[in-house]
């Protein structure tokens, strides 16, 4: 599925989709090759994608915990 990724204020979508959906044509000026190197390239992206992911559920969880705790000391006196 594809998601938006942002609307600049043209008008225009920029839109994620899958690699896999990436396709070539003549005369293109980019070419996309699936080649070892955009492999790792996309092991890459994944790798420090779910990384950054998880550092901010982890800051998150670290917020919630501090905002409940203050509403528990706040409660207390």
């Amino acid at each position: 599925m594809d998601t938006v990724a942002s609307v600049p204020e043209d008008g225009e979508k920029i839109i994620e989709i899958q690699l896999e959906r990436l396709r070539t044509f003549k005369n293109h000026p980019f070419k996309i090759r699936m080649d070892q190197e955009m492999i790792r390239l996309s092991a890459s992206v994944e790798k420090y994608r779910l990384q950054k992911q998880r550092k901010q559920e982890k800051n998150s969880q670290i917020r919630n915990r501090k905002q409940r705790s203050t509403i528990w000391n706040s409660n207390k006196k």
